[in-house]
């Protein structure tokens, strides 16, 4: 059979063969070597204008005849263009060529890569049995890579044969059903049979078989795929180097930032710092100016006192008529040297040195003033009574308490002592008392500051006249809160929190960041409180509270993101990364672990820290925060669509 299908002249298999008018076949390429001795259809056309005789009547060439059968070939002017294909012979010698290649019948040709496109094909070194391609090394490492969808893919030595079988239910001609589409025809752009070429609509047409065409159109297409394959895998090298050069950029930026603000801070704790020294010196340096000015104006009250009196002796004194009684008085003045006043406490004698018989007097200057002399009053010569304290008028505010008591009856007062005991709780009342002068005035209140909480506070009250200090009041027992009390300031609030009534509970139902602060100011001291998370969840998104303190109405809705406020932000993504800062420390806790949790907030003013608590426990482990100077409020920050806190207050710490 083979005989039958190689060419005469090559003496291979027929390539895309031509029918002679004698009805053999030949290579279109032999054709051409033998038909078109000017090197082509159209060399031969203008060969034969040119030498077309009167006496021509057919285009014959005496020394063109078939190669089998000796009879002389007559040429179209046309040349080989004008001989028809024999598609038929051509498809047979596709089909033979495919029951030939198999193993033993002749040697094997080596099988190559078709993704080498630069450069010369390589040959293959293993074939996928899914994709029906075979691959080089360096074209498998590029364009198969064994992972993603690929990795179940099974490889096997190179083989040229397409390993998949055809699906041959759509390969049936539309126009006629019992003709399978063999041809493709280039102007149509579809696949037709050979009637469809021979008698239907695409018999002029150009066509060729449709197993090389698709055979070639597969070997570029995956050419084209490895390209672009290749091509991919660079962008994506080149994309994952510029994600490193972003995350190192990211990383440098936040290292810059952080050190920046570490120094400015550093910087500004300095100023403080400072400031707070420059603010005691000031206030030193005035109270001892102004201690030495009041010093001085009661000099020069005593003075001026002591000049008005000897004013007044004198102009008495010369009213008198009486020689020796006049000499007599200016005599003791002279040796006295001056007017004497005594101690400033009330009651005391006014003046000293004073003797001979004087007579009431009272000058008066102005315009509309008017004295009345109230004769028969005695200087008082007992102690006062005792006062009592007003249980209904004294108050307590967390670590103040303040007193107020009603003056003994029928009696001068000149000022009041109070004095007090401070107990712990757990103090005795009725044990033995160690008083402290904490007041001593003429006002009949005081509040008694700076006290700690959950302390007993045991005062009494005394009255003081001329004639000395009157006995104690009855002892009472006051104590201060055992924790703070304060409740949320909704001016400080924005529009979408939902507060309660006692407006301890706040609610967020919309994403957005939300701050609330409390309405206590804390300046010195040791306060405690508990936040209660009561919701905490936001399906699909992120939920964050912030729990700690600020100075008043920061610029940032976050807490802990400037440097008026201090906090720690717990946050339930878990593809968040926590960064911590010196007002801020970031933790993840899950919605179930957050939902009814406490963390417990510690100020302690007196030693400037601030401590964070979660269920129970430090975050971290010892202070959360130091270097907390000047006054704070509580504050919480929000954001979710689902979250909702609780603030207990009047909690005592359990150390």
């Amino acid at each position: 059979m083979e005989g039958e299908l190689t060419c005469p002249i090559c003496l291979e298999l027929f390539q895309r063969p031509v029918v002679l008018p004698c009805s053999h076949n030949l290579c279109t390429r032999c054709a051409r070597r033998i038909l078109e001795p000017r090197g082509s259809s159209k060399a031969w056309a203008d060969w034969v204008t040119e030498n077309k005789g009167p006496n021509y009547k057919s285009h014959l060439e005496p020394d063109v005849k078939c190669p089998s059968c000796r009879r002389k070939i007559p040429v179209d002017p046309r040349g080989v263009d004008a001989l028809p294909r024999n598609l038929i012979l051509e498809n047979v010698i596709e089909r033979f060529k495919e029951e030939r290649a198999v193993p033993g019948r002749q040697a094997q040709q080596p099988v190559l890569c078709q993704f080498c496109e630069d450069v010369a094909p390589q040959t293959a070194t293993c074939t996928c049995k899914q994709c029906g391609f075979s691959y080089c090394g360096t074209c498998f490492d590029a364009c198969h890579p064994m992972k993603g969808p690929l990795a179940s893919h099974t490889l096997g030595p190179p083989d040229d044969k397409a390993p998949k079988p055809k699906n041959t239910s759509n390969m049936m001609c539309p126009d006629h059903p019992h003709e399978r589409m063999a041809l493709y025809c280039y102007g149509c752009r579809s696949a037709v049979c050979y009637l469809c070429k021979e008698a239907g609509s695409h018999r002029a047409h150009h066509v060729e078989l449709l197993e090389k065409v698709f055979r070639k159109t597969k070997v570029r297409v995956t050419r084209s795929l490895g390209t672009l394959m290749r091509r991919n895998t660079a962008t994506q090298k080149l994309v994952d180097t510029l994600e490193g050069m972003c995350a190192v950029a990211k990383k440098s930026g936040n290292d810059v930032e952080s050190h920046v603000k570490k120094e400015c801070d550093a910087l500004l704790a300095i100023v403080e710092k400072k400031k707070a020294e420059l603010l005691d010196n000031v206030n030193s340096e005035y109270n001892e100016k102004l201690a030495e000015l009041h010093e001085t104006i009661l000099e020069c009250d005593k003075t001026l006192q002591q000049s008005l009196g000897l004013v007044e002796f004198s102009q008495e004194a010369l009213k008198e008529d009486n020689p020796v009684t006049f000499l007599q008085q200016m005599m003791n003045v002279y040796l006295n040297g001056k007017l004497q006043t005594p101690d400033t406490r009330p009651g005391g004698p006014s003046f000293a040195g004073v003797s001979g018989t004087f007579s009431p007097a009272l000058s008066v200057y102005g315009t509309s003033a008017q004295m009345t002399l109230i004769p028969g009053l005695q200087s008082p010569s007992t102690p006062p009574g005792i006062p009592v304290i007003n249980l209904e008028d004294c108050s307590i505010d967390n670590t103040k308490i303040s007193f107020a008591w009603v003056p003994p009856e029928q009696c001068n007062v000149d000022c009041y002592i109070m004095e007090v005991d401070i107990l712990d709780r757990e103090g005795d009342i009725h044990q033995e008392r160690t008083f402290t002068k904490v007041y001593q005035g003429p006002r009949n209140k005081f509040t008694l500051r700076g006290l700690e909480y959950n302390v007993t506070v045991v005062a009494r009250v005394k009255a003081v006249n001329t004639a000395g200090e009157g006995e104690p009041s009855e002892e009472i027992s006051l104590s201060t809160e055992k924790g703070l009390y304060f409740q949320l300031d909704p001016s400080t609030a924005n529009h979408e929190l939902e507060m309660s009534p006692d407006d301890c509970t706040v609610a967020l139902k919309s994403p957005m960041y939300t701050f609330i602060l409390g309405n206590v100011k804390l300046s010195s001291g040791r306060h405690y409180w508990r936040v209660h998370v009561d919701e905490f969840s936001s399906p699909n998104q992120l939920s964050i509270i912030g729990v700690g303190i600020a100075r008043g109405i920061i610029d940032d809705p976050i807490l802990g993101e400037d440097s008026h406020s201090y906090a720690v932000q717990i946050n339930e993504h878990p593809t968040t990364t926590c960064i911590n800062t010196k007002n801020r420390i970031q933790i993840k806790r899950s919605s179930a672990e957050m939902t009814n949790s406490n963390v417990g907030v510690l100020l302690n003013l007196d030693d400037h820290l601030l401590n964070i608590y979660f269920n129970g426990k430090s975050v971290p482990n010892g202070p959360t925060f130091h270097g907390i100077t000047q006054a704070f409020y509580p504050a919480l920050s929000l954001y979710g669509m689902n979250v909702k806190l609780t603030v207990h207050t009047g909690e005592a710490f359990d150390t």
